[in-house]
């Protein structure tokens, strides 16, 4: 599993190194437990120096879920997620979530937040 990954994310193609990303958001849901700092190197390796946007956003999107997986919904929530088809759902439903998780942060860190839960 994790030498794929990482001979996936070496890749000189994008379309391979794409879908290396979404394998590694794969086996992280499928398997909460699976942690590779060889290939969590690589894909930040990967978000800082490729020069294609689209690969560097969803590496930082896997990185950040990696990271912070205990924020995001149960495995089976996120299994129901995933569509081979169509790679892009997962990549999109995370982002909403990580999007959602900062503006929690946000409003908890206001003083809106205290004075709602004051209110």
């Amino acid at each position: 599993m994790e030498q794929g990954l990482y001979d996936g994310l070496s890749s000189n193609v994008n379309g391979i190194v794409e879908s290396a990303l979404f394998n590694m958001l794969i086996y992280k849901i499928v398997y909460p437990g699976f942690n590779s700092d060889k290939v969590m190197e690589k894909a930040s390796k990967i978000a800082e120096e490729t020069t294609s946007e689209q690969i560097s956003s969803k590496a930082t999107l896997v990185i950040f879920f990696y990271r912070h997986q205990e924020r995001f919904p149960c495995s089976e929530i996120l299994i129901s997620e995933l569509d081979h088809m169509n790679q892009e759902r997962i990549f999109f439903n995370i982002l909403e979530m990580v999007i959602l998780l900062i503006s929690l942060l946000q409003l908890r860190n206001s003083q809106d937040y205290y004075q709602f839960q004051l209110g």
